[in-house]
C-alpha cells in the first residue's frame, strides 16, 4: 500500500482532518521512476478488470493504457505518458462531515481550495489510505471513477477543462485511460464544480 504522500500526490485530496491542499506533480518530483515490485503485469487485477468491464458494458472504445513502470503519483505518471502534469486526473475520495462518502476528479497540478470546497460540500476529510480500496474497490494510486465498488456521487473539477484529453489512473498503479474531460463527465455522470486552484496561485 502507498504511504498517505504517495496517495495525495496521485489519488488523495486534502490532508486528512485539516483539509489542506493537494501537491502538485512537482512535490512529487523526486520520486524516481521504478519498474513495478509485488505487482504482476501478465493478468488483470479484479480492479482493472471492473474498469474493462464498465467501459465494454457501455460500448466505449477507450484503450486501457499499460505501461511496465508505475504512474502511482502524478510526477510518474507525467512521466511515463510524457504529458505536463495537469493531464493527469487525480481521482480522490472524501468522507463528508454528514458521512457521505464523494469521489472528486482533478487536473495533477491542482489543490484543494478549502474555501470553495466547504461552499460546495461543507466541511470534509480524505479518505484514508486504507479506506480507499473497500470504498472505491481500486487501489491507493490506481483509484479512477471507472468500475467503482459501489455507486458514488462523482464529481469533476472545471479546471480539467483547461485541456482537451486528460489522463485518469484505470484500476491499477500502472494504467491509464486517455479521455476528454466532455466525455470522462458523460460516462461517469460526473457533476462538474469549482473547488480547485492551480499550485502556482
Amino acid at each position: 500500500m502507498l504511504s498517505p504522500a504517495a496517495q495525495r500526490s496521485r489519488g488523495a485530496g486534502p490532508q486528512a482532518n485539516t483539509g489542506e491542499g493537494l501537491p502538485s506533480g512537482r512535490a512529487a518530483a523526486s520520486i524516481r521512476r521504478a519498474p513495478i515490485q509485488g505487482c504482476a503485469l501478465t493478468g488483470p487485477s479484479m480492479s482493472l478488470q471492473s474498469v474493462r468491464n464498465f467501459l465494454s458494458a457501455r460500448g466505449l472504445d477507450l484503450p486501457i493504457i499499460e505501461l511496465a513502470v508505475s504512474t502511482a503519483t502524478v510526477a510518474l505518471a507525467a512521466e511515463a505518458h510524457g504529458v505536463e502534469p495537469g493531464r493527469i486526473a487525480k481521482t480522490l475520495s472524501f468522507r463528508l462531515v454528514d458521512g457521505r462518502v464523494i469521489i472528486l476528479v482533478a487536473r495533477g497540478d491542482a489543490r484543494i481550495d478549502n474555501r470553495k470546497f466547504r461552499a460546495a460540500f461543507g466541511k470534509g476529510k480524505m479518505s484514508l489510505p486504507e479506506e480507499v480500496l473497500e470504498l472505491t474497490g481500486h487501489p491507493v494510486g490506481g483509484v479512477c471513477p471507472f468500475g467503482l465498488a459501489q455507486p458514488l456521487p462523482i464529481y469533476l473539477d472545471q479546471s480539467l477543462q483547461d485541456f482537451d484529453e486528460v489522463l485518469p489512473a484505470a484500476g491499477a498503479i500502472h494504467t491509464a485511460i486517455r479521455i476528454s474531460p466532455a466525455q470522462l463527465a458523460a460516462v461517469t455522470n460526473g457533476e462538474w464544480v469549482d473547488v480547485c486552484q492551480l499550485s502556482a496561485q
